[in-house]
């Protein structure tokens, strides 16, 4: 018969496998940028977007989403985007993925009323896409052409006025591994254990 600390492990070890499924059409994909110019004459963009400056923005998105075939669009699949430690209160059905034969893009409206910062749109654009069967298979593409060089960011603030930037890198964030989920545990279960093994 199985004794108590193996039950305990194997509860572990089954509640974690549930977590990392439940979690896993959720993802985090990190895009880290440099920005590099100004669209209009007379627009002064903020300083966290001069030339020069590091941008890093985190989109969540839920990768079950499926395409509407007759747009080619992954629609709704942001579900948040997060700039420069700034959570978009507008990520939630303002954004979408598109896989077209000449164009993959990251969409999102954004509006984040903290920071003031003007911004009402970011797209990330990949203007040499391969063809893809599913929304990770478009990330995984547009992330190939981010380290290939042919992608590029733009900031909308208006519709005159625009802010771009040269992608360096997007990745997927891994979750928190099983492996160490389980070895955070470890302390307890071997507590439970030595309870039990002491004589009363």
């Amino acid at each position: 018969m199985m004794n108590f600390k193996a039950l305990c492990i194997a509860a572990a070890l089954t509640g974690l496998a549930t977590t990392q499924v439940a979690q896993a059409a959720l993802q985090t994909w990190r895009l880290e940028a440099i920005a590099i110019n100004k669209y209009g004459s007379t627009f002064v963009p903020p300083t966290f977007l001069a030339p020069g400056t590091k941008v890093t923005i985190d989109y969540v998105i839920d990768v079950s989403t499926a395409i509407d075939p007759a747009q080619d669009v992954y629609q709704d699949a942001l579900v948040s985007v997060t700039f420069n430690g700034e959570t978009s209160t507008r990520a939630s059905g303002h954004g979408y993925v598109l896989a077209w034969e000449t164009l993959n893009a990251i969409n999102a409206g954004y509006w984040n009323p903290r920071s003031n910062d003007g911004i009402d749109f970011i797209s990330l654009n990949s203007f040499d896409p391969q063809s893809t069967g599913s929304l990770y298979d478009a990330l995984l593409d547009i992330s190939s052409n981010v380290s290939a060089g042919t992608a590029e960011l733009r900031f909308d603030f208006g519709n005159l006025h625009s802010v771009f930037a040269t992608p360096t890198s997007l990745t997927a964030v891994p979750e928190p591994s099983t492996s160490w989920l389980f070895i955070g545990a470890l302390p307890v279960l071997a507590a439970i254990a030595r309870k039990r093994a002491t004589p009363q």
